[in-house]
């Protein structure tokens, strides 16, 4: 009796397991019912033809089971015969039910299809989203997506009983949409374009972004043009691989000529920069603007863009004189300086033994500080230092660089000629920079010594006063021919003195020292403080203090040491000639 209730209860026990089975469990005794797919679409979206990005959406639906995720694909609809699919075509595994495509149209207009597979929950491999699955000749994940099964490349065996084999599809007419192109954006205030100073010498740098609503990838040039964007002959165009350009015009075009020149095209930062080709209209000592348009493969162009914007005004200034005179100079005296700077260069053709005249009196000028605020330089400084300010350097054999003091809450002025200075002397240019020393040397301390050839400044002033008709002693330790004496300038009284954070400098090795400046009796410095140095290359003289302070000739209190002083275009005519070779 017991043996036959036992008998009685197993075989129900097995008959609710066999009923109860589904097909995820380990058997299936029904065979799986595959999902259908369906795609969503916009009543008039196949009316006409479209713009390449459309949001798609699809779902699926499985009588016996659940939609695991979805296999996602689409190709161009003429490229095969009519109603086939690829045999190479990958899908993109997606579990969600919507994707905005961009489809990559190459032409005026298309037709692509979309497919899409809804997988049920009977496929037991676990794959990661946006893997590529290709169907054919066996369906697997390709892992390394190089189109054949290989490697660590997964078999997916379940796949095809899982999958919808039919799938849903739609051809979808696509229509090309021109480009986009804009000058890029002032990162320190991203609501301003990148402007041109209002005033530069025959360099200037523009940088943009392209983008296409067909997929940026789409856009194949830009082209630029200056000043006539009416003729279309005038029109430079490149490749859409760069984004930034610099244009140049350099003097052996401009020194013997006036009116428009063509402009050389670089791309690249210096010194690895290179040229591309040229561009026509670059209107020396005139206004210029420059216009510019992407256009992508189907042919089409972009609206144009231009600079400068709004009243803003871009003039190019013709290079005249080998000599670049540059001040970062915040003092009221500015105008009074520079004239006589001046001066002081045009003397230099006044001395015996120079044969020529060279005109360092009609120097071109730079004023790096106008316009400059607490956290930006001043507004003649290119935005993009590299190239542009470098490469402007570079159209002079020589730069006179001289500043005073900034104040501790300003970005310093060093800083501007950090880079800029140490690429230019770096590749041949020469440089005579005069500098002030402030109490705050936290800042300047790194700029200096990137581009100076000086390797430390003492971290605190030893004194803030020169006495007046003081003497300034040239080094003659190594020096075949020390350079020639200099006094400060006289003042009216006797103990009147000059207002300089005197600083100990220590030259960089294979530098020499060119100058010091004596102790001064009961003040703070008890042996002579170094305040002058030539760099190993003969290119590059640093001074610590201002040099238009130092044009004492005869001593005017006798009481004061050293010889009578040789004065300040002595000096320039030492380094300018006799060092530079000007």
């Amino acid at each position: 009796m017991f043996r036959k209730l036992f008998s009685i209860i197993l075989m129900v026990v097995i008959g609710l397991t066999l009923f109860s089975c589904r097909k995820e469990g380990p058997v299936n005794l029904n065979p799986n019912i595959p999902p259908k797919t369906y795609l969503w679409i916009h009543t008039d979206t196949l009316q006409s033809a479209i713009t390449s990005r459309q949001i798609i959406r699809w779902w699926g639906e499985d009588p016996d089971g659940l939609i695991q995720g979805y296999l996602f694909a689409y190709f161009k609809t003429d490229s095969v015969i009519a109603g086939q699919i690829p045999d190479t075509l990958g899908y993109s595994w997606v579990v969600k039910n919507d994707s905005l495509v961009a489809f990559p149209l190459l032409s005026a207009r298309e037709r692509f299809t979309i497919i899409v597979h809804a997988v049920d929950n009977s496929l037991r491999e676990n794959i990661n989203v946006s893997a590529l699955i290709r169907l054919k000749p066996k369906p697997y994940w390709d892992k390394n997506e190089n189109g054949i099964f290989d490697n660590n490349d997964l078999r997916l065996p379940g796949l095809k009983s899982a999958m919808d084999p039919v799938g849903a599809k739609q051809i979808f007419p696509i229509k090309n949409t021109p480009p986009d192109v804009f000058f890029s954006r002032d990162p320190i205030d991203p609501t301003k374009t990148i402007q041109q100073p209002e005033t530069t010498f025959t360099v200037a740098t523009f940088t943009w972004i392209g983008t296409d609503i067909d997929g940026d990838h789409t856009i194949k040039n830009y082209r630029i043009n200056l000043n006539d964007p009416n003729d279309d002959t005038k029109w430079f165009e490149f490749s859409a691989n760069h984004t930034m350009i610099t244009l140049e015009a350099p003097r052996s075009r401009t020194d013997q000529v006036s009116g428009e020149v063509k402009a050389d095209v670089y791309v690249g930062i210096f010194p690895t920069m290179y040229k591309i080709g040229e561009v026509q209209g670059l209107r020396l000592n005139d206004t210029n603007k420059i216009y510019l348009q992407a256009k992508d493969f189907a042919g089409e162009l972009s609206s144009s863009v231009s600079l400068p914007t709004g009243t803003r005004k871009w003039f190019v200034r013709k290079p005249k004189s080998k000599l670049l005179t540059i001040a970062s100079y915040r003092a009221t005296d500015l105008a009074s300086v520079v004239t006589f700077y001046r001066a002081a260069f045009a003397a230099i053709d006044t001395f015996p033994d120079t044969y020529s005249p060279r005109n360092f009196g009609n120097f071109d000028f730079l004023d790096v500080y106008r316009g400059k605020m607490t956290n930006s330089a001043g507004e003649l400084v290119p935005s993009i230092l590299n190239p542009a300010f470098v490469r402007t350097l570079k159209l002079f054999d020589y730069v006179f660089w001289f500043t005073d003091i900034m104040l501790e809450a300003e970005i310093h002025v060093h800083a501007v000629a950090q880079f800029p200075l140490y690429l230019y002397s770096g590749s041949g240019g020469k440089v005579l920079y005069s500098t002030q020393f402030s109490s705050f040397l936290d800042n300047p301390k790194g700029p200096l010594t990137d581009f100076a050839p000086i390797d430390s400044i003492g971290l605190s002033w030893i004194d803030t006063r020169v006495p007046n008709d003081w003497p300034v002693n040239p080094d003659s330790t190594n020096l075949a021919i020390p350079f020639p004496s200099l006094r400060f300038n006289p003042l009216s009284a006797s103990g009147a003195s000059h207002s300089i954070y005197i600083r100990k400098i220590v030259k960089r090795s294979g530098a020499e020292y060119l100058y010091s400046l004596p102790p001064v009796p009961g003040r703070g410095w008890p042996s002579s403080i170094n305040i002058g140095v030539i760099d190993d290359t003969r290119r590059f003289v640093f001074l610590s203090v201002p040099l238009h302070f130092m044009n004492g000739y005869e001593k005017v209190w006798q009481d004061r040491p050293g010889v009578a002083g040789k004065g300040v275009p002595a000096f320039l005519k030492r380094v300018f000639i006799d060092e530079f070779g000007g």
